[in-house]
C-alpha cells in the first residue's frame, strides 16, 4: 500500500526589509489602454487579466490565445531536467515496494500546487 507524507518548510528569511527592497528592481511597464481593450473584447477576458498578459510582452491576439489556451504538448520535455530520469525510476521502484513516498513543498503557488498534482497523481 502506498503511503503519502506531506512536508511543507518551515524557512523564514531574517533579512531586514531594508535588504529585501534593495535586491529587486521594479519595472512598472506602462498601460497600453488599446491592446488592453481589445484583448479584453476579443479574448473575453478582464482588463485585469489583458494588462497582465501585456505586461509578459504578449502583443497580438494570436499570442494571446497560445499563451491562455496552451496545451501539454507546449511544455517543455521534464527529461531535459538532470537527473529527471533517476528520479522517475525511484519513485515507481518505491510505489512497486510500497514504500512510504515523503511529498516535500514550499508555501508559494507553484509549490502548493506540485504538492496537490503530486497527491492526485499518487492517489488516483
Amino acid at each position: 500500500m502506498l503511503t503519502c507524507g506531506v512536508c511543507f518548510p518551515a524557512v523564514f528569511s531574517f533579512k531586514k526589509q531594508e535588504e529585501l527592497m534593495i535586491e529587486r528592481v521594479w519595472q512598472i511597464k506602462q498601460p497600453q489602454p488599446d491592446l488592453c481593450r481589445t484583448f479584453a473584447e476579443n479574448l473575453g477576458v478582464s482588463p485585469v487579466i489583458s494588462q497582465i498578459l501585456i505586461n509578459r510582452g504578449i502583443s497580438s491576439i494570436d499570442q494571446a490565445r497560445a499563451f491562455l489556451g496552451g496545451t501539454i504538448s507546449d511544455l517543455h520535455d521534464p527529461f531535459l531536467f538532470p537527473g529527471m530520469d533517476r528520479a522517475a525510476e525511484r519513485i515507481v521502484q518505491a510505489i512497486q515496494d510500497g514504500e512510504k513516498i515523503l511529498i516535500f513543498g514550499d508555501y508559494d503557488v507553484d509549490g502548493i500546487t506540485s504538492v496537490a498534482l503530486l497527491i492526485r497523481l499518487l492517489y488516483p
